[in-house]
């Protein structure tokens, strides 16, 4: 499996977030500069932030840069349509100066690879100066049909800016992915330069669906479900009924 080695964070750059509208802000959820990570259910990471990822500065704007983890629903014993995102989060142990803002995305997964042509959810999370996890709860749970992607991304709204991510010790888990040329170019990322890979800061709270569960129709099989009557309709049948008796007695006598 290709890996690649990028820049890690080691001095520490000054930029002003930049607001987006119309998406979700997250918010520290966990002590400043604990460097343990606390948000979320389902993850993939071993919650100890050993340094930060970043792509070289001024490149928040580039959609083709990307840090992403892919969650199989199998793994934490939910199933396909049966289960919802309610937030997800992004590690923010150590402080390099920021905040800098991050794209964060919500994709459904099409043969191991996000589904970008349709995000489920999009949100902005800010990252890079130690205030702790910062997480994105959503204005309703999303249904998940199937594996999901959560994955910060480089975004037109936060052109010059810059952007980064943390990640553990390792070893890998094969779930966490990054490019720097679109989705087609994912690849594991390997910070520790030895082949042994690193896993991001990247997770998210699912729940089993609470929307309600629909009937099946009688018999088990398929088909249409068999209408009811309420009460009304049932008075209006009866007086029909009724009146239909009336007549016939009239046209006898």
């Amino acid at each position: 499996m290709k890996r690649i080695l990028l820049v890690l964070c080691a001095v520490a750059l000054v930029a002003a977030p930049v607001a987006a509208a119309d998406m979700s802000r997250g918010v520290p959820s966990n002590l400043e500069d604990s460097r343990t990570m606390t948000c979320g259910n389902v993850s993939y990471d071993d919650g100890e932030a050993t340094s930060s990822a970043w792509f070289g500065g001024g490149q928040a704007g580039d959609p083709d840069l990307m840090m992403g983890v892919l969650f199989n629903l199998a793994d934490f014993g939910f199933t396909p349509g049966a289960v919802e995102i309610v937030s997800y989060c992004a590690g923010n142990e150590i402080d390099w100066g920021g905040p800098w803002p991050n794209a964060a995305f919500i994709y459904s997964d099409s043969g191991g690879v996000p589904n970008d042509a349709a995000p489920l959810y999009q949100g902005i999370i800010d990252t890079g100066n130690g205030a702790g996890d910062y997480e994105v709860t959503l204005p309703a749970p999303v249904m998940l049909g199937g594996d999901f992607w959560v994955m910060i991304r480089g975004d037109a709204a936060y052109t010059g800016e810059d952007f980064n991510l943390d990640f553990d010790i390792g070893p890998a888990t094969g779930h966490s992915w990054l490019s720097d040329t679109g989705i087609g170019g994912l690849l594991e990322p390997d910070y520790n330069g030895d082949g042994s890979g690193n896993n991001y800061l990247l997770r998210a709270t699912l729940q089993e669906a609470t929307g309600p569960t629909p009937t099946p129709p009688p018999g088990g099989g398929g088909g249409e479900p068999i209408p009811t009557m309420n009460r009304y309709g049932m008075l209006a049948m009866i007086g029909l009924l009724a009146g239909v008796a009336i007549l016939v007695v009239i046209r006898k006598k």
